[in-house]
C-alpha cells in the first residue's frame, strides 16, 4: 500500500515539473481572465464583457487595475481605475466603462493592468470589434465546379453584409494564406491557380469587419468564417473530352478576360464602366445576374474568327429572365475596324434574335421562341453555318429546333480583333449561367442539314 501511495506521489511531481516547465502552460499566480471576449470577437453597443482576476497567493493584495480602451492607432479613447478590486469573482467591464460612450465603429482593444504600488502584477490585452450590424458568410464555391490540376479556377464567397460595412477578407488553403483585402477591391471572390497535384483542398474564407491597421493583417483568426472541401482531379477523357476541345469560349474563360476598362479606339466603349454583376447560385448552377445596367467587357470577340474569316458556330446560351425582356441585349461583339459585329438580343417583341453585319451587310435572324417565362430557367441554342453562298442559322430551345433561316452570302475578310460587352446598359434583367461557343465541325454541319421538326427532335435527344 505505502509502494502505492509513493509511486503515484512521484508521478503526480513529475506531472507537475513538466506543466511547469512546458511552453504549453506557464503558471502564472496572478492573472487577469477575460471570461467573455477573445481576440476577434465582435461587441455590439451595450453587451457586458465579464472577467476576472485571479489571485493564487493570499498574501497578495492588487491595489488598482486601469482598464484602457484603445483605438486601432493605439489612442486611448477611455480609460478607468478601480481601486483595491476584488479577486476571484466576476466583475462586469461595464460596471468599469460608461457604457454609453459614443464609439465609432471600427477596431479596438482593451488593455487591463493590475499593480500593487509600482509594481505590474499581471497584464492582458484584447482586440475586439465593436459594430452594431450582422453580417455573415453563407456560401463558399468554386467556379467552375469541375476543377483540374494546374488550372485556374474562380473561388467565390457569398456575403451578406450591411451597405455600410466594408469588410476585410481573408482567403487560405490547408492552412496557408493565398489572398486577402477588402470587400470594395473585389476580394469576395479571388482566381485560384489549382494546385499540381489530384486530392481534396480545404478552403477556408474569414471575414473580418474592417481592415487591419498594418499590411501584415491580422494575427488571430476570424469568429465568422466558412470552409469548404475543394476537389481536384484529372481532366475528363473520351467524348466529354473532345467537346471541351471543341468549345471556343464558354462564360467563365469571358469573365476571366474581362476588364474594367478598354484600350480601343472605339471612345464609346474605352469610356464604358460597368456595374459588376453579382455571382448568384441558381439551383445548384453558378451565373451572373444582370440587372439592366451591370455586365462585363471581354477584350476579345467571343464568336470564331479564324484567318479573318468567321467559322461556323453554335452558341448555347443559359438563362433565366426576371421581367420583361423588350429590345434588352445579351451580348454585342464588334471588330476594331467595324468590319464585323454581332448582336444576340431580344427585339421588341421580347423574341430572341441575333444580328450580324459583315463589311456593311446586315443579316438578321428571329428565333420565333415565344416570349419567355419570367423565372424561368431555359437554354437557347443559336447555330450559324457559314457556307461557299449561304449562311443558315437553326435555333432551337432546350435541345428542340423552333426555326431555321437561309439568307444569301458572299465571303468576305474581317478584322478578328475586337471587344464583346456582356450585358451593360440596356442589357437583360435575369441571370446568365451558361454562354458556351462551339466551333462546328462538318459532322455537326450535316446534323443542322438534317429535316426539321419530330424527326430532328428525335434525334437530338
Amino acid at each position: 500500500m505505502n509502494r502505492t501511495r509513493i509511486s503515484t506521489l512521484i508521478i503526480l511531481m513529475v506531472i507537475t515539473v513538466f506543466i511547469g516547465c512546458s511552453d504549453f502552460y506557464t503558471y502564472e499566480p496572478v492573472r487577469i481572465e477575460l471570461l467573455s471576449l477573445e481576440n476577434g470577437d465582435i461587441l455590439k453597443k451595450n453587451d457586458d464583457v465579464y472577467f476576472k482576476i485571479i489571485v493564487d497567493d493570499t498574501d497578495t493584495k492588487p491595489q488598482s487595475l486601469i482598464i484602457d480602451l484603445k483605438n486601432s492607432k493605439g489612442q486611448v479613447m477611455a480609460s478607468n481605475t478601480l481601486q483595491s478590486p476584488e479577486i476571484n469573482t466576476e466583475l462586469v467591464l461595464n460596471d468599469l466603462i460608461n457604457k454609453n460612450i459614443d464609439l465609432p465603429y471600427g477596431e479596438y482593444s482593451l488593455v487591463f493592468r493590475l499593480s500593487t504600488g509600482q509594481e505590474v502584477l499581471a497584464q492582458n490585452e484584447c482586440i475586439f470589434f465593436y459594430v452594431n450590424e450582422d453580417y455573415s458568410i453563407s456560401g463558399v464555391w468554386s467556379y467552375p465546379w469541375l476543377i483540374e490540376p494546374k488550372d485556374k479556377a474562380l473561388l467565390i464567397a457569398d456575403l451578406k453584409i450591411p451597405d455600410s460595412l466594408n469588410p476585410y477578407i481573408r482567403w487560405s488553403q490547408n492552412g496557408v494564406v493565398i489572398a486577402k483585402g477588402l470587400l470594395h477591391d473585389g476580394f469576395d471572390q479571388i482566381l485560384w491557380e489549382t494546385p499540381p497535384k489530384e486530392g481534396v483542398y480545404s478552403i477556408t474564407v474569414e471575414l473580418f469587419p474592417f481592415a487591419p491597421p498594418t499590411s501584415s493583417g491580422y494575427t488571430f483568426d476570424s469568429k465568422t468564417s466558412m470552409s469548404a472541401e475543394l476537389y481536384v482531379s484529372s481532366p475528363v477523357r473520351g467524348k466529354a473530352a473532345e467537346k471541351k476541345k471543341d468549345l471556343f469560349y464558354n462564360l467563365f474563360e469571358v469573365y476571366l478576360h474581362s476588364k474594367d476598362t478598354l484600350s480601343t479606339s472605339n471612345a464609346a466603349v474605352a469610356n464604358t464602366r460597368l456595374k459588376k454583376p453579382k455571382i448568384v447560385l441558381n439551383d445548384d448552377i453558378i451565373g451572373f445576374k444582370l440587372d439592366g445596367n451591370s455586365g462585363f467587357i471581354c477584350d476579345d470577340l467571343i464568336v470564331p474568327i479564324k484567318n479573318n474569316r468567321p467559322r461556323s458556330f453554335n452558341l448555347s446560351l443559359g438563362i433565366t429572365p426576371q421581367g420583361e425582356q423588350v429590345s434588352k441585349t445579351v451580348f454585342y461583339s464588334y471588330s476594331e475596324n467595324g468590319s464585323f459585329s454581332l448582336r444576340y438580343y431580344f427585339n421588341e417583341k421580347q423574341i430572341p434574335a441575333v444580328t450580324m453585319t459583315i463589311n456593311g451587310v446586315t443579316h438578321t435572324f428571329v428565333s420565333g421562341i415565344d416570349t419567355l417565362k419570367s423565372g424561368r430557367r431555359v437554354v437557347i441554342d443559336f447555330s450559324l453555318v457559314f457556307q461557299d453562298e449561304a449562311l443558315k442559322a437553326v435555333w432551337k430551345l432546350d435541345g428542340k429546333q423552333v426555326s431555321a433561316a437561309e439568307n444569301a452570302f458572299t465571303e468576305s475578310k474581317v478584322n478578328q480583333t475586337g471587344f464583346s460587352i456582356i450585358g451593360g446598359g440596356s442589357g437583360i434583367n435575369g441571370i446568365i449561367d451558361t454562354l458556351d461557343v462551339t466551333l462546328l465541325e462538318d459532322k455537326d454541319i450535316s446534323l443542322l442539314s438534317a429535316p426539321s421538326g419530330p424527326m430532328l427532335a428525335k434525334r437530338l435527344k
